[in-house]
């Protein structure tokens, strides 16, 4: 046996000069067999060479195959008791059950199982004891040198308790895939093919303690040993290289004992000062490889052409700045797409980014990656469906199920039962399972109960069947196997592959045939290891978790020409023209960062110091890395692309990795290119959202008759996306006008009545584009079951009204009442209610059923003080919630817009009260309001507060129709519905009723008439002179001494009453012209500190900060006095603002 070692730098030619070789000796020794030993990811990749340094034909006495494959093979051949091999998945529902069934036992770890990753950490530290050849009876030994109760040894009695359980639970039917070489070392001497044979090492970065072991039997075996090992030509980076000399020390060390000859090593390369044979001598690329790392570095003086780095926003714009190099790279410089590979800091960050960008260009791309069986829609279906049952159906673990992608439900009939879900407060399986009769504003009830039943019958006998508590794994697992069978989840798991292949989402298309089968195996393995184990519900579902969390969707290749997608450590890559080094940030590299698993840096050198090997850490780990870095950069012959972001995927900061600050050291002028900052070249926007949006823009414009780059657009996707294009010519190009929408499409929209309350018309005064979102789109804000202001003010509102009806059927009213009754009254209709209300909203927590105490407490002041207000005065109540129209059609109510259009408000006055003097029915309408409001007369000018005008010209004409006699404004008023917080001060019980009283006084205006002020407030007027010095409790009025009306008083007469109704009129026409003319533009109104958009839910929608254009345009609005209203209402005929 001799052992030779072939050196060099990366790109030398290792791994060609091995292949010829043996393909040459293995033509004149076809008696010999030839093993190559490559990592499991390159054994295609090698397999695919060596038919081609065969000439196309292949020799029969060669394999490739990896340490794994090697033993299978072996173990095939030799008759010996085999074992089932435990894949991760297998390991990790074996350790949720251990930790189970021995939490009990444990002591530092008792606390571990609901730690995240805590299991996942256990398993790596099992393989990593069993690659490094450390047994239990190592871990007995260990467990003596520590100091007894010290934390360390607590953390390895749970650990040799958890190993010695989960080695019993394997028993003789499992093992460990890392088992593999201990066995195939033990049965080595006795394979007939490895006797003799030629065993060659490629591709390897280092070796764990049982593939040394192997390979020493491997040398007693066979004839001859060749090993490839990457070194420094330089010599000026021995630490990076240190992996590659601790190989070569140990392989000479085996042939030491082995008896082995070591040959004369072979060094590839063109000399220690040239460049290494994939590289061109004197390039860009051929320097980066020489001096990266290096202490000693020289530094490149011209500007590099094949070395780019650029900074991209996110890390999806760094995959489409790949995506469309590659693109044009392919176009434009003949590369191949097998000439180019990506390589990504952090894989699973980039997975879906890479692949829309990739698919969006038809750019084919196999990405190395196994993904997580749990990132896809079945897994998730499964765990929600579990979840389900476990949380009674809870709004989160119910619609998790119900839009996972395979559940019973459309999209619409899910969309539909959240909203009623939400706004209802459903929730248990119990309510799922009853009719629901509580209907929704803007929701179909019927369709809703449909979507329900049906949702509910797919479940159904699932849930029954899990009733019962504890089972066995077998049990559980035959029930989840024959939901999804009746289900028809295999049909609909291939629906949606076939819905990926017609989106051309190939890897997602192959991901999803194979996923239904890979979960089937899952089940069938959790029943093979667990299947007699009794346990609960939520023990099975977290051994389910487990294995879901493990299992891992691989692909082979299915193409030759595609650029490949892999990470620095995995892939391995073979010869590639162009690389792209993509997420190179700090937080990726270095890897440093990283948690040494479940046993820390100190515990690890502890172990260490006893003679105990473990995997790398520390200043090894941190030298492997580079070596890996290295092994990258090295890899390209022509271009090198390195990217990195400033934001990462959850919106935290990123900076670039210590290595471009490396490269840049290295080449003085190379300057980092910032994407951001670029103005991105005509074909850097081909095929893209951007290029789209360009041409869109210039079309809605028309300006583009003489733009060289919409030519060159139109002309690529007139080509690529002929359909797409000719739909956009076909729509013509008219010119955009700014903030409005066709007539054509406005009376589509609104028909040929605007039905709506005066809050509508309110809403287009402060903001068209609300008005049209809202009552033209139909954005409605989704209703929760939560309780907020516009509850309390519901509450309330319908609290008066059932006072109101309650006085009405015991024929009293407020001034037949006490005060006990008042309190009584109050009392009462709040708590019937509240418990009618929206199925119990306000009893739903302890929070909500304090609030009905608290909301009987303010009705009670309330009510005292509208009592008060009534005592006062000569008015009673003479509707409450008075709906209007009532008749067929108003005057005040059906606004003719001319053309066939009209205006028809609809409302509810919540109280009118009525007094009659002087052959006149005076009329004061009040509005219940849950928090104080003030009527301004500007705003009334500008049109946002027309409703209490608009609400009087209605009352006044229905008391006319009533009684035919003449009504006259006397008040339009807001009451507050408050329970007043005073400030202490010392004074008498009277004294400080008064003070509360005052606090709820109405807020509004009122006629100035001396005998409507005295029949509203007996102490304001005695009918023909006002009262000197009165100061009302009832409405905002006080006389001075001289009895003229302080400033502050709210009066008006009767003509200007007519007058701002009148007003009303013509602005609610205004308005509605207004929209049926298509006005919505994004101009909310501006006045002092307020503006439209306070309190307005839709900025999400129109972009009030400008993310979504610049025609966004406010209007200022002057702060108006009051004699400066009544100028411009008596100036003007036209209403200018």
């Amino acid at each position: 046996m001799s052992l030779q070692f072939i050196t060099g730098a990366c790109g030398s030619g290792k791994s060609t000069y091995l292949c010829r070789s043996i393909c040459q000796e293995a033509k004149k020794h076809i008696d010999k067999n030839y093993i190559i030993l490559v990592p499991d990811q390159f054994t295609l990749e090698t397999q695919k060479n060596m038919v081609e340094f065969s000439g196309g034909q292949g020799i029969l006495n060669i394999d490739v195959l990896s340490f794994h494959r090697l033993a299978y093979r072996v173990l095939e051949e030799m008759p010996v008791h085999r074992r089932t091999v435990l894949e991760d998945m297998g390991k990790m529902m074996l350790l949720r059950k251990v930790f189970a069934e021995e939490k009990k036992n444990l002591v530092y770890f008792k606390r571990g199982l609901n730690k995240p990753g805590f299991l996942d950490e256990c398993k790596s530290f099992f393989c990593e004891l069993m690659q490094y050849a450390i047994t239990e009876e190592d871990f007995s030994d260990l467990f003596g040198q520590f100091e007894k109760e010290s934390l360390m040894s607590y953390k390895m009695q749970d650990l040799q308790l958890i190993y010695r359980r989960f080695m019993e639970k394997m028993g003789d039917s499992y093992m460990m895939a890392e088992e593999l070489i201990p066995q195939l070392t033990a049965l080595v001497p006795q394979v007939g093919f490895l006797k003799d044979a030629v065993i060659c090492l490629d591709g390897f970065t280092g070796f764990t303690p049982t593939q040394y072991d192997l390979l020493k039997v491997l040398m007693k075996a066979g004839s001859q040993m060749y090993v490839t090992v990457t070194t420094d030509r330089t010599g000026r980076r021995r630490g990076v290289f240190s992996l590659s000399q601790q190989v070569m020390k140990k392989m000479a060390k085996l042939a030491e004992e082995t008896g082995t000859e070591i040959q004369p090593v072979v060094t590839l390369g063109r000399g220690e000062e040239k460049a290494p044979f994939r590289q061109e001598e004197g390039s860009e690329l051929a320097f980066l490889e020489k001096n990266i790392f290096a202490h000693r570095y020289e530094t490149w003086k011209e500007a590099p052409e094949d070395i780019e780095i650029r900074v991209c926003k996110r890390g999806q714009d760094e995959a489409a700045f790949a995506a469309r190099t590659i693109d044009r790279l392919v176009e434009t410089e003949g590369y191949q797409y097998e000439d180019i590979a990506v390589v990504v800091g952090q894989i699973k960050d980039y997975e879906q980014a890479l692949a829309r960008e990739f698919h969006r260009l038809n750019i084919p791309f196999f990405m190395d990656y196994k993904k997580s069986m749990g990132a896809n829609a079945l897994a998730e279906y499964v765990l929600a469906l579990l979840g389900m049952y476990k949380k009674n159906m809870d709004y989160d673990s119910t619609f998790r199920f119900l839009r996972c992608g395979l559940s019973p439900l459309t999209t619409e009939e899910t969309d539909h039962l959240d909203n009623y879900v939400v706004a209802k407060g459903k929730k248990g399986y119990r309510s799922y399972a009853q009719e629901w009769k509580s209907p929704l504003r803007y929701s179909d009830l019927v369709a809703v109960n449909e979507a329900k039943d049906k949702f509910v019958a797919s479940i159904k006998e699932f849930f029954q069947a899990l009733r019962g508590g504890k089972k066995t794994v077998r049990e559980f697992s035959g029930i989840l196997y024959r939901h999804l069978v009746e289900n028809h989840i295999y049909q609909r798991v291939n629906g949606l592959a076939e819905e990926f292949e017609k989106m051309e989402q190939a890897l997602l298309a192959r991901e999803y045939h194979r996923i239904y089968r890979l979960f089937m195996e899952l089940l069938d393995e959790m029943v093979d290891l667990l299947g007699d184990e009794t346990v609960t519900f939520s023990e099975y579902e977290e051994i389910l978790k487990a294995g879901v969390s493990e299992g891992l969707v691989g692909f082979t290749p299915p193409e030759k020409n595609q650029v490949k997608i892999g990470d620095r450590e995995r892939s391995r890559l073979g010869d590639v023209k162009v690389l792209f080094f993509i997420g190179v940030t700090d937080d990726v590299i270095p890897k440093g960062a990283q948690s040494p698993g479940i046993l820390s840096q100190t515990e690890r050198e502890k172990l260490e110091q006893m003679g105990v090997e473990l995997a790398p850490q520390g200043e090894e780990a941190a030298s492997m890395e580079q070596y890996y870095l290295y092994l990258t950069l090295a890899k390209p012959s022509q271009k090198l692309y390195l990217t990195y972001c400033k934001l990462g995927n959850d919106g935290s900061s990123r900076r670039p990795a210590y290595l471009i600050n490396k490269i840049l050291g290295l080449f003085e002028t190379l300057k980092v290119r910032d994407e951001e900052k670029e103005e991105p070249e005509t074909w850097q926007i081909l095929g893209s959202d951007t290029g789209k949006g360009y041409l869109l823009t210039k079309l809605a414009a028309g300006d583009y008759e003489k733009d060289d780059r919409f030519w060159e657009l139109a002309a690529f996707y007139a080509r690529e996306e002929s359909e797409w294009w000719k739909t956009m010519i076909d729509r013509g190009t008219p010119k955009y006008e700014k903030g409005r929408i066709s007539k054509a499409v406005a009376e589509q929209l609104y028909t040929d009545k605007l039905f709506g309350s005066v809050t509508r018309f309110e809403q287009y005064a402060k903001c068209p584009f609300a008005h049209f979102a809202l009552y033209g789109l139909g954005v409605r804000e989704r209703e929760e079951f939560a309780v907020n202001a516009m509850d309390y003010g519901n509450v309330f509102h319908k609290a008066l009204e059932h006072v109101s009806h309650r006085m009405e059927k015991e024929k009293k009213d407020w001034n037949s009442l006490s005060l006990d009754e008042i309190r009584e009254m109050a009392k009462e209709a709040i708590d019937t209610v509240s418990q009618e209300y929206e199925e119990g909203k306000y009893f739903q927590n302890h929070r909500t059923k304090y609030c009905v105490t608290r909301m009987k407490r303010v009705l009670q002041q309330s009510m005292e003080g509208i009592w008060h207000q009534m005592q006062q005065g000569e008015f009673f109540q003479y509707f409450s919630e008075k709906k209007f129209p009532d008749k067929d059609k108003m005057e005040s109510t059906h606004l003719d817009l001319g053309g066939g259009r009209e205006i028809v408000l609809h409302g509810q006055i919540d109280r009118v009260d009525v007094c009659y003097r002087k052959d006149k029915q005076l009329i004061k309408i009040v509005d219940y309001k849950s928090s104080d409001q003030q009527l301004n007369l500007g705003k009334v000018y500008y049109g946002l507060q027309i409703q209490l005008l608009s609400y009087m010209a209605a009352a006044m004409e229905i008391m006319d129709q009533e009684s035919g006699q003449q009504a006259e404004p006397a008040a339009m008023l807001y009451y507050t519905v408050k329970k007043p917080q005073i400030p202490w001060k010392p004074e008498t019980d009277k004294q400080r009723r008064e003070r509360i009283l005052k606090e709820l006084r109405c807020q509004g205006y009122v006629n100035e008439e001396p005998y409507i002020l005295e029949a509203l407030d007996e102490s304001l007027s005695d009918g023909e002179e006002l009262t000197p010095m009165a100061s009302s409790q009832v409405v905002p009025v006080r006389i001075k001494r001289d009895r003229n009306f302080y400033s502050d008083s709210k009066v008006l007469s009767t003509e200007q009453f007519e007058i701002l109704m009148e007003h009303t009129k013509k602005k609610l026409m205004q308005y509605g012209k207004e929209i049926y003319e298509g006005a919505c533009g994004r101009t909310p109104y501006e006045m002092k500190q307020e503006n439209g958009c306070m309190y307005c839910h839709l900025k999400g929608v129109c972009g009030m900060d400008g993310s979504r254009g610049n025609d966004l345009e406010v209007r200022k609005l002057d702060e108006l006095k009051e004699d400066e209203v009544w100028r411009l209402l008596d100036g003007s005929d036209k209403l200018d603002e």
